[in-house]
């Protein structure tokens, strides 16, 4: 093999080589407060309004739940917003639900809402607004 030949095939091989995949970005540890959860089967971290007050909020078909801890140092009242998603011709109908509590300090509660389609059937849910004071 002659020395252009070698010095061509190295040249090829060095510029060939694939970038290394970036890194992906992290995933925050929360969503901001006014985040919208889409309708799924998993659960999220979401913002409730308040530091002391950590909150984790799955939905599924009609309704969403709402897990909260209350480490504020006097009791809370939370509200959960949901807005559900029916099949409605010519388009699809929003639907609200709301569900309102009190947590004691140092306690944890489930809020859930559920919304009712009636007769149409559901599309899907998600957080219209969860919020603590």
């Amino acid at each position: 093999m002659n020395v252009r030949r070698l010095l061509a095939l190295l040249m090829l091989a060095a510029c060939s080589r694939a970038p290394a995949p970036k890194a992906p970005p992290a995933t925050p540890p929360s969503r901001l407060r006014g985040a919208v959860a889409e309708a799924t089967d998993d659960t999220v971290v979401i913002d409730a309004g308040l530091d002391c007050v950590h909150a984790r909020v799955r939905c599924e078909l009609a309704a969403c739940r709402a897990e909260l801890h209350n480490e504020c140092a006097s009791p809370i009242v939370c509200g959960l917003d949901v807005i559900a998603t029916c099949d409605a011709a010519p388009l699809p109908l929003a639907v609200e639900a709301t569900a309102r509590e009190s947590v004691p300090v140092d306690s944890a509660t489930t809020l859930e809402a559920t919304a009712d389609c009636g007769a149409r059937s559901v599309i899907g849910a998600r957080i219209g607004n969860l919020h603590c004071r």
